[in-house]
């Protein structure tokens, strides 16, 4: 497809194939023989396969027998790409988003793959090896492989029809029927309701069709190519006997006219007779209403003049308004990627503000969904030194603040607020500080509001991570509570949140998650150690958090001054720390 712009208008250009789609063919010839069905399905998973080996990999999603062309040269063509997605993931799958689920109705039931209709379902090559085989399946038997007990005139949106599927099972000999069930045993594979289960790809998909046509055709090497040519007989047959029927349809209607003028002609000069007449008396009265006419005829062509005038009008703006809603797209885009790029704080700031007021705007208009990811870069960029400031703080929370209505409507709103919980509990700091230990019970604070506004709506595969943080920042604040003055925390098993902590950060990848983990296991041994043993906490199970925090802390190799300086003053607070945990024990001091 060709796209310019003349004259102040879009135009796109597409090519014409001259040929017949498959579901047509179909509904006239009859079903495909299971040699030519092989010969199909081994050029369409050529064609598929070429989508999927791009850069990024391109899913079609929405092959059915309407959706294929077959040319009067045997060429098979891929028409409609509208339903096609990028697929840009390291892992070849894409998670199909909430807010389009809807959007499931390009797809068409029967060919369609199961995981296009399910939530959170992730999308692949897989998803055309099952439109593939349910494709082939309806080119076999005539009848949709889902609704295996209807025929194609089942009345759905793509087997509509009026074909009598067992009229044409004589299109290839009965006596293949191995051949045809270990056809259809490849198909069945490719139709599999779990992908992991399908073939890899339409390369493995091919292979297994040549195989089926290498065992039925044992050394007749020319059957191969005698199915392709089936395939273009198939398809000017087919062109031959609509032109029959145009031409039959024509003769038809001009022999009854005949017929009818013949044998009407007397009636025929009367009518005419009676017809001047007419017009005679007519004429008289139009001479006589002729002056009227000619102001009433003024009148109307004004009128059309206005109506035509209001048509034009609307259609440039709808045209101005489509291009507008291309041109606010594109705009978005550059906002983001200019964010993205630049290094100056407030360049960023102005560039996420334009790029949420556009995405607001295509949202209103329905055009693309609200995302959290403006929100999400100005955060990235803040923290990238490590460092969470006052200002920097200050200039995203008034940004939250003047979009929180708007962002709370994306079903990615709790996903964000975890985010911000994380970096309020690892990068706080004030200005000109670095983060250290001191400042804990400052960050803490402030990411366990962040934590507990996403426990409200979080995806279950991060709810027991903003599960632990929000439990283990609360009893933290309780314990420090208590330092103050304040009542006694109930007796909570603190020890065993703080060992999951610990396994948690041993997981992770990031060397400033472990490090702060570590401080946060040494801080609380150290404030409240007597506190854990008033508990009936035991030495041992005081001890392995200890060594499996000073273990991680031993683990870190880091590049990053404030980091390395972290994991030194862990080592040098572990001697005197394991003293103090000896001698309360021991001593019996509680």
């Amino acid at each position: 497809m060709i796209f310019f712009e003349e004259n102040g208008r879009a135009y796109a250009v597409r090519d014409y194939v001259d040929g017949f789609s498959l579901k047509s063919m179909i509904l006239q010839e009859g079903v495909m023989n299971p040699a030519e069905v092989c010969n199909l399905g081994i050029r369409l998973c050529g064609l598929l396969q070429y989508l999927h080996s791009l850069n990024p990999s391109i899913v079609y999603c929405d092959l059915k027998p309407s959706n294929i062309m077959l040319g009067a040269d045997s060429k098979v063509y891929l028409i409609d790409f509208g339903s096609a997605l990028e697929i840009k993931n390291k892992d070849g799958v894409l998670v199909q988003p909430s807010r389009f689920k809807q959007d499931a109705r390009f797809a068409t039931r029967g060919f369609a793959a199961p995981e296009l209709f399910k939530t959170e379902s992730k999308i692949g090559v897989f998803t055309d090896v099952y439109s593939l085989g349910a494709t082939l399946w309806f080119a076999l038997t005539g009848k949709c492989f889902s609704d295996n007990n209807e025929t194609i005139n089942s009345g759905n949106s793509e087997n509509s029809g009026h074909y009598d599927a067992t009229k044409h099972f004589t299109n290839f000999d009965l006596a293949d029927g191995g051949f045809a069930n270990n056809l259809q045993a490849v198909l069945m594979r490719a139709m599999l309701e779990n992908p992991l289960e399908r073939y890899a790809d339409c390369k493995e998909f091919a292979q297994s069709l040549e195989d089926c046509l290498e065992n039925y055709l044992g050394d007749n090497l020319d059957s191969d190519v005698e199915g392709i040519e089936n395939i273009r007989s198939r398809v000017n047959h087919y062109k031959n006997n609509r032109r029959d029927r145009r031409k039959s349809s024509r003769r038809s209607i001009r022999k009854n006219s005949h017929k009818k003028s013949s044998g009407n002609t007397h009636r025929n000069i009367v009518i005419k007779i009676i017809c001047c007449i007419l017009m005679v008396i007519i004429g008289c009265f139009l001479i006589g209403t002729s002056l009227h006419s000619l102001t009433s005829n003024s009148q109307i062509n004004s009128r059309k003049n206005d109506y035509a005038r209001v048509a034009r009008d609307n259609r440039e703006k709808r045209n101005k308004n489509a291009i507008e809603k291309i041109s606010d797209v594109e705009k978005y885009k550059n906002y983001m990627r200019t964010a993205a790029k630049s290094m100056d704080s407030k360049q960023v700031i102005q560039n996420v503000k334009q790029a949420m007021r556009l995405q607001i705007k295509l949202f209103n208009a329905n055009i693309q969904p609200l995302s959290i990811q403006p929100i999400l870069r100005l955060l990235v960029h803040q923290i990238e030194d490590f460092r969470w400031t006052l200002d920097e703080r200050e200039d995203f929370t008034a940004l939250i603040n003047e979009y929180k209505n708007m962002l709370k409507k994306s079903e990615d709103w709790y996903e964000l607020c975890l985010s911000v919980g994380k970096a309020y509990w690892y990068y706080s700091v004030e200005n000109g500080e670095e983060v250290s230990d001191s400042n804990r019970k400052t960050r803490i604070t402030a990411a366990s509001e962040w934590f507990k506004e996403a426990l409200k709506g979080v995806k279950s595969k991060d709810y027991e991570l903003a599960s632990m943080y929000y439990s283990i920042g609360s009893e933290y604040l309780s314990f420090a509570s208590y330092a103050e003055g304040k009542s006694k925390p109930q007796n909570v098993d603190y020890i065993t949140k703080l060992h999951n902590f610990i396994e948690n950060a041993k997981k992770n990848q990031n060397e400033i998650v472990k490090i702060d983990a570590c401080e946060l296991v040494f801080n609380s041994l150290k404030s409240w150690i007597s506190l854990f043993k008033s508990y009936a906490v035991s030495q041992d199970s005081i001890e392995n958090i200890f060594d499996d925090a000073l273990d991680l802390a031993r683990s870190i190799k880091s590049q990053n001054k404030n980091v390395d300086n972290r994991v030194k003053q862990i080592m040098s607070q572990a001697d005197p720390l394991i003293d103090s945990i000896e001698n309360i024990f021991d001593n019996g001091d509680i």
